[in-house]
């Protein structure tokens, strides 16, 4: 038999340890939760308990207060001396008039403050003082009209800075002094007017900086002096009508300049000088009809849309070597041959919105790097041989939307890497059998809400990847037998809401990949037997409201054995 053994019993030392350790637990005296607050571990949270005032009794050891979403009026001074712990405070929403010198001291640790949504109408110098570690303070939504020069002495260790929507009129020299490690500056929605010379003096570090929706008329060569690292500019929705040349010198490090919905009239050649790394330049919404001389070699995103802009001359985009996207709704009527030669690396062109009747040969030339062209909602009314000449590497052209009737034979040559084209909702009454000769690689051709009555046989024949074909919607009356040889790939054909009255067996002959056969609304009184002989397994043939009378015995015999799912109602 195993013998047992008995756990030892605990010797002195061990109890001694014990008692004391009891003995200080019992003795440590217990924090209470300011009442109705709720408490855990560091966190105080007093939000929307209905405080008029500072609640007292907060534990000193309080990291995370929360204080939004009450009565609060005001805060008296020292109200926060013993919460050196605090790391945030949220006092959001709240009816807070006046913050007085001393109303934050003893939070030397702060992270964040947020007192945005209250109803200050001044930050008075020294309101914020000890406040060293501060990273992140809310001040928006406010009714601030002022900002005392040296309120932010102090606040060396501050990143982002929030003074929107409140109603601020001026910013003197020396508005922002103190903010050595400011990276985001937000004054949008204010009604700032006049912006002084040096009001950023000292902001080394500011990135990004919102000035939108203001009252800003003007913008002169020492209104952003010093900002050596800023990348984003907002200037959007304010008065802005003259922009003084060389405004922008030092700005080498930015990225983006938002410029839309102001008044400026006229971009001079040096109205934009310094700016050696704009990637992004939104002008939409000015009244600037020429953009000719202005020198921008690294821009890459140009939005010029509702500018009043009529004409494009041929020197409109000199000096915009890098331009990826151009972005031109407007009332444009000619491109003029030449027009876009520079701009070489364009990749993106929005011509859609405009009034350009016709395409004349060379309208493209020199953009040999384009692969979206987008022209619709114009008044074109032919496409012409050659109006695409230059863009070899276009893979998608947008033409819905126009007044086309006719398109001339050799009209889309050279597009050999052509993938989708949109002739929808225009005037086409016919297509020939040369109209898409060459576009080889083309996968979707739209052609629904035309008045097409008539495809010539062999009209899809060149285009043999060709996956997606639409042609709903027009006033077709007969499919030739054969139509549609050529392009063996297709997955779709729409034929729904024409006037077709037979299909025949051999009309879809070939198309052994087809998935969905569309042909609803129709008038078709016969089909004729193994219509889609040869389709892939599972596909689904449409033929609701038609008027059909002739089904032969067999008809569906083939398309119902390779489980074809068909839909006559």
């Amino acid at each position: 038999m195993m013998a047992t053994t008995a756990n030892p019993l605990p010797n002195r030392t061990t109890v001694a340890v014990i008692a004391v350790s009891l003995l200080v637990l019992l003795s440590t005296p217990v924090v209470p939760c300011p009442g109705p607050c709720s408490c855990s571990r560091t966190y105080v949270g007093c939000s929307g308990r209905g405080f008029t005032a500072i609640p007292d009794n907060i534990p000193n050891t309080t990291t995370w207060l929360g204080l939004h979403d009450n009565g609060i009026q005001t805060i008296n001074n020292n109200t926060f001396i013993d919460l050196s712990n605090l790391m945030y405070l949220s006092l959001h929403n709240n009816v807070i008039t006046t913050l007085s010198n001393g109303t934050f001291s003893g939070l030397s640790n702060l992270q964040r403050l947020s007192i945005s949504q209250n109803l200050i109408r001044k930050i008075h110098s020294g309101t914020l003082n000890g406040l060293f570690n501060l990273k992140i303070l809310n001040m928006n939504h406010n009714f601030i009209r002022s900002i005392t020069n040296g309120a932010f002495m102090g606040l060396s260790n501050l990143e982002y800075l929030n003074v929107g929507y409140n109603s601020i009129t001026t910013l003197n020299n020396g508005t922002f002094s103190g903010l050595s490690s400011l990276q985001r500056l937000d004054i949008s929605h204010n009604r700032i007017r006049r912006i002084s010379g040096g009001a950023f003096d000292g902001l080394l570090r500011l990135s990004r900086l919102d000035l939108d929706y203001n009252l800003i008329r003007n913008i002169t060569n020492d209104t952003f002096v010093g900002l050596f690292n800023l990348e984003y500019l907002d200037l959007r929705h304010n008065s802005i009508t003259s922009i003084t040349s060389g405004a922008f010198t030092g700005l080498s490090n930015l990225l983006t300049l938002d410029l839309r919905n102001n008044f400026i009239t006229r971009i001079h050649s040096n109205t934009l000088a310094g700016l050696s790394n704009l990637r992004t330049l939104d002008l939409d919404k000015n009244a600037i009809p020429n953009f000719s001389g202005i020198v921008l070699p690294n821009l890459k995103r140009l939005y010029l849309r509702y500018s009043d802009i009529t004409r494009l001359a041929n020197d409109f985009f000199t000096g915009l070597s890098s331009l990826n996207y151009l972005y031109l709704h407007n009332d444009i009527t000619t491109i003029v041959s030449g027009t876009f030669i520079g701009v070489s690396s364009l990749q993106y062109l929005d011509l859609h919105n405009n009034n350009i009747k016709t395409i004349t040969n060379g309208s493209f030339i020199g953009l040999t790097s384009l692969s979206t062209l987008d022209l619709q909602n114009n008044k074109i009314t032919t496409i012409t041989n050659g109006s695409f000449t230059g863009l070899s590497s276009l893979s998608e052209l947008d033409l819905q939307n126009n007044n086309i009737k006719t398109i001339c034979s050799g009209a889309f040559s050279g597009l050999d890497n052509l993938q989708i084209l949109n002739l929808d909702e225009n005037l086409i009454t016919n297509i020939s059998n040369d109209t898409f000769v060459g576009l080889s690689r083309l996968t979707h051709l739209y052609l629904h809400n035309n008045v097409i009555m008539d495809i010539e046989r062999g009209t899809f024949s060149s285009l043999s990847s060709l996956l997606y074909l639409y042609l709903q919607n027009n006033n077709i009356t007969t499919i030739d037998n054969g139509i549609f040889s050529g392009p063996g790939n297709l997955r779709i054909i729409n034929l729904d809401d024409n006037i077709i009255t037979y299909i025949s067996n051999d009309t879809f002959a070939g198309l052994s990949r087809l998935w969905s056969l569309y042909l609803r609304n129709n008038a078709i009184t016969t089909v004729a037997s193994g219509t889609s002989s040869g389709f892939v397994n599972h596909g689904r043939l449409y033929l609701d409201n038609n008027i059909i009378t002739n089904i032969n015995n067999d008809t569906f015999v083939v398309e119902l054995s390779v489980g074809w799912t068909i839909f006559a109602h």
